[in-house]
Formats: structure tokens, sequence, C-alpha cells
């Protein structure tokens, strides 16, 4: 049963309180513990404060686990997730294919769909665990992106998700398939990665439907 109270909000620019920011550190530390198996954002965070070199903050590894400054770095936006009572309970990072430079992964993709600039793909979302066992979180998330997004035009979305993930499921269910076109550039034994068409079921200029 989906919770239709559940809020989304995404933001371009990303000014978040103290309370926020940890918040957002708590649900990706449990996601990256998922993926890597260890406590990836933790061991960042012992070690941040030697880091002054900003260089070092574009190290992939960096990037990774940063969740701000990645979104800074890469120009993408962030997802926040609130709950009936306005309390933030996760966010995730996305990016949108027209606002970002396409690395050596998406000249991939657009190789074989022969597409440009109508896809967006979310890297990660993480909800705080104790709000969203069964999926439920993730599921109204990626529906609300997949509604938004086709509003606007955008024809593909692309789900990362951990290998051994229960969410995994949750996408297959909702019509997202592991394209062997697109597995090339994946770090398989960690993520999975799916992607679904987006249908836009009505065409705000001419105010038609389309199928």
């Amino acid at each position: 049963m989906i919770n239709s109270k559940l809020k989304f909000v995404i933001k371009e620019n990303v000014e978040l309180t103290e309370e926020e920011l940890q918040i957002i550190n708590s649900a990706y530390r449990n996601l990256f513990k998922e993926i890597y198996g260890y406590d990836i954002l933790g061991q960042y965070l012992e070690e941040k404060d030697k880091l002054k070199n900003a260089i070092v903050y574009r190290d992939a590894y960096i990037n990774a686990i940063d969740i701000i400054k990645s979104l800074e770095i890469n120009d993408m936006n962030l997802l926040l997730i609130y709950n009936e009572n306005d309390l933030l309970i996760g966010a995730g990072r996305i990016r949108v294919s027209e606002k970002t430079n396409i690395n050596k992964f998406f000249n991939l993709i657009n190789r074989y769909t022969q597409k440009e600039n109508n896809y967006i793909s979310i890297p990660d979302i993480a909800v705080l665990k104790e709000f969203d066992e069964d999926g439920v979180v993730f599921k109204e998330a990626i529906r609300f992106l997949e509604d938004y997004y086709a509003s606007l035009g955008f024809e593909e979305i692309f789900v990362e998700l951990p290998f051994s993930s229960s969410f995994v499921d949750v996408a297959t269910n909702m019509g997202y398939v592991e394209d062997i076109r697109y597995i090339t550039d994946i770090n398989r034994h960690r993520t999975r990665f799916l992607n679904k068409d987006l249908e836009r079921t009505k065409d705000e200029e001419f105010n038609i439907s389309r199928k």
C-alpha cells in the first residue's frame, strides 16, 4: 500500500541545516554499508579534516560518499523525502542528462539508444531504515520521479541499487529491467543498474494524451 502522505521536494541549490545533514548522512551511511560491506562514510568522516587539498574532493572515492559535495561537483539535484509529520526521513541524488556532462558510461547509453538529453539517472535513494523496511517509501519516491520527469518530456529513467537489495524486486515489479546493453561499466558485485521507459501521458503544449 502506497503512503500518499509522503512529501517530496527536488532541490537544485542545496542548503540544508545541520540536523538535515545528519539525517541524510545517517541514511547514506546505512546504504553504503549495504553496498560496500563496511562503514565507508564513517571512515571518510574520520579523515575528512585532514584532507585540505580541494583536488582530493574530486576523487571518485570521495564523490561517492560526500553526498552534498558530490551534488556540486557532478551538477546533480537532491530529492528530499518527508513523512506525514514533515520529518525528513531520506534523500536521493538525481542526475539529469541535459544538465550534466555525459561521461563514458552515458556515451555508451547514447550509442545504443540514439537518444540525447532525455533521460534521468538515480544513483541512489537512501531512507532511514526504520521508515522503510518494506520498500514502500522507495517505491513512492521512484513513482514521484517518474511522473515528474515524464511530465517534462524525459523518456527514460535509470535506477542503481545495491546488488543484494530487496528493493530490486520492488523495482522489477514497477517495470524496471536490467538491460544487458548498459552493464559494461557497472561494478556488478556491488550494484545493479535497472532502466525503464517513461511515457508522457499528457502533452502540455497541445493538451493531448498519447500512448
